[in-house]
């Protein structure tokens, strides 16, 4: 190779290195790839371009790369442990379990692939063999808190529950998300309950989600989109209503509800949902943020209000009742699927789901202007092979 090439290749990847680090990632890409293009073979470059891609999100270019790696070297442990975590996310979970081994075998006290394989074997179900791996992880890392934290997922999902609440603390002890942590002790009845589920932590499931969440439901014999449709439509006036779709996410509830809309708003905290959305083509706008917030933006803007199975994660309902009482018109409707509970108020399960009883919904809608239209008893979805129990509920704001 020309001396002057390598050296323009060599100075063009340290400044990509620089962009790097101060957080400009599209300048470091653009330079990597201008080293790439003197020294195409060179794994440093390589490496670096598929972490500064992974780093902006854009997956599938990164995988062009990290393939390339173990072309050139297929001993670097790193390249498998990423195209595992790439695997992952496209729930392509049995080939994501061997490059985990592939990486292990190569390093065997590399923490984070063995963190990696527990995430796995969960998703698998194969949790005593996914305890093993995170034992295995902090074991090699002993203050790892994610693995704390997965450990102590695993831990809810066997029922486990004072063993998960241990996980959970000891994360929490390690440094671990408070807010997620301190969620997850409450609904095992170890904190206090809080009134929504943090809506960072919702925001980021939901964008990891995005790709797969339709094909997930759909194993879920999941069908509160059609139910909450059948539970209104036929009260649609032939002008057609204007319709807020609340936690819209991938846009299920749109190809539906556009029959009856003659405007379709959604909105979503997930900026991946809004994006999957998009590419339904039925909304005439989508909005990303929280449904509290833009309700109270919008007074007296919609005849109907929709929410599928979005208030499994937020327990107290009186900032949603009064937001929504605000942006319906006169004579406007309230419909919403809730997961049930037979006790009083809301309570938050293991699932971390949030369950609410028909008196406290018949109280909230009470004291906001709402009539019960109707109420219906279903099966919601199915989970680990048990119905889970819910309500379709659909509201009328009084004219006064």
């Amino acid at each position: 190779m020309e001396p002057n090439k390598l050296e323009e290749a060599r100075r063009l990847f340290y400044l990509g290195l620089e962009s790097q680090t101060q957080g400009r990632l599209a300048e470091a890409e653009n330079l990597y790839l201008r080293s790439l293009s003197l020294v195409p073979d060179r794994t440093s470059i390589l490496t670096n371009l598929y972490v500064v891609l992974i780093q902006q999100e854009k997956y599938e270019a990164a995988i062009v790369y990290i393939d390339k790696v173990l072309e050139l070297s297929p001993e670097d442990a790193a390249a498998w442990f990423n195209k595992a975590v790439w695997l992952s996310g496209r729930q392509r979970f049995q080939e994501a379990l061997s490059c985990c081994d592939r990486a292990i075998a190569i390093k065997p006290d590399y923490a984070e692939a063995h963190y990696n394989r527990g995430l796995v074997l969960g998703k698998l179900k194969r949790h005593v063999e996914a305890l093993a791996s995170l034992d295995q992880a902090l074991a090699i890392k002993p203050g790892y808190a994610a693995a704390f934290h997965y450990r102590g997922d695993v831990f809810n999902t066997l029922g486990r529950h004072e063993e998960a609440r241990a996980s959970y603390r000891s994360a929490l002890g390690s440094g671990g998300n408070a807010d997620e942590l301190h969620y997850c002790l409450a609904a095992l009845g170890a904190d206090a309950t809080p009134a929504a589920s943090p809506p960072r932590l919702v925001a980021d499931l939901f964008d990891k989600y995005a790709e797969v969440f339709d094909q997930h439901l759909t194993s879920l014999q999941y069908h509160g989109p059609q139910m909450l449709f059948d539970a209104v439509s036929a009260a649609a006036p032939a002008e057609g209503w204007d319709i807020a779709d609340l936690g819209c996410g991938t846009g299920l509830c749109g190809p539906l509800f556009r029959a009856v809309a003659r405007t379709l708003t959604g909105v979503d905290l997930s900026p991946n949902m809004i994006k999957k959305s998009h590419e339904r083509k039925v909304y005439d706008r989508l909005i990303q943020g929280e449904v509290t917030e833009f309700l109270r933006t919008r007074a007296a803007t919609f005849d109907l209000v929709i929410a599928a199975d979005v208030f499994i994660y937020i327990g107290d309902l009186g900032p949603v009742f009064d937001g929504t009482r605000r942006a319906l018109r006169r004579g406007g409707r309230f419909a919403f699927s809730v997961e049930t509970h037979e006790g009083a108020g809301f309570v938050l399960q293991p699932s971390r789901h949030f369950a609410h009883s028909l008196p406290y919904l018949r109280e909230c809608a009470a004291s906001h202007g709402f009539v019960e239209t109707s109420v219906t008893r279903v099966t919601l979805r199915k989970e680990n092979g048990q119905d889970i129990d819910g309500a379709i509920v659909v509201l009328l704001l009084r004219d006064s």
